[in-house]
């Protein structure tokens, strides 16, 4: 099964900089008492030192986008020899389907997370398992529509546009 953090408390590492609206969510970690991890700007990137650091720090949770996840599966991320985190998410653009099957077949909790530049953070979410590469549901507060140019909804598994409706929707969209 997945393992869950020593006393429920949590140790995030966020790899976003808080430019980024994806570092708003991780915020949230503290709300609950949760401890958050931020490595120095010059070091985020950096895949043998975030590897590494999440091994000294045992860390339980990574969040960060596809193509550095990649690289730090590439680097040994989840590897059962080591620690490894329970659970991670990956957002911010496409999961490729090489990606997908790695993380699914990982033994951890992973997520994709999308979320357009109109919506506070993530619209939308899914648990990677075995399957096709997907978007997933809304998150909570949040509608999603496919849409054909008459702004008709589409059938499902035809292709469309996608609006979004609810809280996280900034204004003037």
């Amino acid at each position: 099964g997945i393992r869950e953090p020593r006393g429920g408390q949590w140790r995030v590492l966020l790899t976003y900089p808080f430019a980024f609206d994806s570092a708003v969510a991780a915020l949230t970690w503290l709300f609950d008492g949760h401890t958050l991890h931020l490595p120095d700007d010059d070091r985020r990137t950096d895949v043998h030192y975030l590897v590494e650091y999440v091994r000294a720090h045992r860390i339980d949770y990574v969040d960060t986008v596809p193509v550095l996840m990649t690289r730090l599966l590439e680097g040994g991320l989840l590897d059962p020899a080591h620690h490894r985190p329970a659970k991670v998410t990956v957002g911010g653009e496409a999961v490729s389907g090489d990606l997908w099957r790695t993380l699914a077949g990982s033994g951890v909790e992973a997520f994709n997370c999308y979320g357009p530049t109109e919506c506070t953070v993530d619209a939308s979410y899914a648990r990677i398992s075995d399957g096709p590469v997907t978007i997933g549901g809304p998150t909570p507060g949040t509608r999603l529509y496919v849409l054909d140019h008459w702004l008709r909804p589409v059938a499902p598994g035809v292709a469309g546009e996608l609006y979004i409706a609810g809280n996280g929707v900034t204004r003037g969209y």
